[in-house]
């Protein structure tokens, strides 16, 4: 028997999605939403983090939307910030309570790569 088999603890079989294997991340990825077409959410507040760490393990400040009912919060990128503004108006405390659709977008570019994003709409 392997002797790295036995400290490896319990054991259980996963099929569930890939976006499940990045546990105690607080950030909603593009990977949480792939698939799964519109996913209607609701705005609960919007949340400023001056020191967020994320998968590479560097600090960044964001500002963040946090969605009613959801454990995870999305990243207010420049892009999806425009369109809640032109959707919703400047005045951030105007957009609690509103509903958008975020959803998965595989042609979104980052650092001049295409990797996929999250983006928001009206339904």
């Amino acid at each position: 028997m392997d002797s790295n088999a036995e400290s490896a603890g319990p054991t259980e079989e996963f099929d569930g999605r890939t976006s499940q294997m990045r546990i105690g991340s607080p950030w909603l990825a593009a990977e949480d939403l792939e698939g799964l077409g519109d996913v209607k959410v609701t705005i609960k507040r919007i949340t400023h983090h001056r020191k967020a760490v994320f998968q590479n393990g560097k600090e960044q400040e964001v500002y963040a939307i946090e969605f009613e009912g959801a454990y995870k919060r999305m990243v207010l990128n420049t892009t999806n910030r425009k369109m809640i503004k032109e959707m919703y108006g400047p005045n951030v405390s105007e957009w609690k309570g509103k509903e958008l659709c975020l959803y998965h977008d595989k042609n979104v570019r980052y650092m001049g790569e295409i990797s996929g994003g999250i983006r928001v709409r009206l339904r």
